[in-house]
């Protein structure tokens, strides 16, 4: 199957979007974006599985926490209590959601406001990733592949950066309430 089969496949490629969400989704998003940047996908091919498995990964890892919830010694004490803050903020924030979300699962938060909050977030999160991506693979394009590269690790260190300052910020005050 070479390529172009593959991404024209009625249930292979929305199936292997799904799942490599769940590994890990925003190399996953941002690869998706490139294809229908590059026009090899519409939007809505890419747009409807990605968003597909985010949602089912981020009730997932709700539910992981229910489940661990449930074998839980009582006197355990789980330092991270996620509030709405905290919550939002990892949705936005790469290497946060697994552990915020799944500490929701264990203190039990509502399922109904984790849902109502995250799965809007998810979507505008996923809507900005995709264009963003699109606009910047079309600029991308006029430039050497030096140029691409440097843009690439330059936007990898800030995210970086980013990441570690709000995890900091918002994950430390968390344990200490």
């Amino acid at each position: 199957m070479d390529f172009a089969s593959f991404l024209d496949h009625e249930f292979l490629f929305p199936l292997v979007v799904i799942l490599s969400t769940f590994i890990s989704e925003d190399p996953t998003t941002i690869g998706v974006g490139a294809l229908i940047g590059s026009g090899q996908i519409t939007f809505a091919r890419g747009f409807i599985p990605l968003m597909t498995g985010i949602i089912l990964g981020d009730l997932g890892l709700y539910g992981v926490g229910r489940l661990i919830a449930k074998g839980w010694k009582k006197s355990t004490n789980i330092p991270l209590n996620p509030g709405l803050m905290t919550l939002l903020i990892a949705r936005f924030v790469p290497g946060m959601r697994s552990m915020t979300f799944t500490a929701a699962g264990v203190k039990k938060f509502s399922f109904k406001a984790y849902a109502l909050l995250l799965i809007p977030a998810s979507v505008v999160w996923t809507l900005f990733l995709l264009l963003a991506t699109k606009e910047v693979m079309a600029v991308l394009t006029y430039f050497p592949k030096w140029v691409s590269i440097s843009f690439g690790v330059a936007l990898f260190l800030f995210f970086h950066f980013l990441d570690k300052r709000l995890k900091k910020k918002y994950l430390s005050r968390e344990i200490k309430e």
